[in-house]
């Protein structure tokens, strides 16, 4: 068993060590917000108090540029919007 789960079942009683523990768990924690036109991604580390926030246009080879250069461990949330789901050859604002 790893040590980070012993660290869990050990701290199972005390919610803030417990909680301490997860968030020092990574290194970077990423929210990517994806859209066809654009994705905003913020990022927080265990060192620091607000997001850093970036919003660029959409491309997959870029996002994977940026979750490459981060050095360290990585946990990424991913929310598509609802125009991510466009039909074939629709564009947005077109009828």
């Amino acid at each position: 068993m790893s040590k980070q789960k012993l660290n869990q079942k050990s701290n199972k009683g005390n919610a803030a060590i417990a909680e301490q523990n997860v968030l020092q768990s990574y290194d970077h924690y990423i929210a990517l917000d994806w859209s066809i036109i654009n994705m905003a991604i913020a990022r927080l580390t265990p060192k620091t108090n607000q997001p850093k926030v970036i919003d660029v246009p959409s491309d997959i080879k870029e996002l994977k540029l940026y979750l490459k250069n981060l050095k360290g461990t990585k946990i990424i949330t991913i929310e598509e919007t609802n125009t991510s789901h466009l039909p074939a050859g629709r564009q947005v604002g077109c009828m």
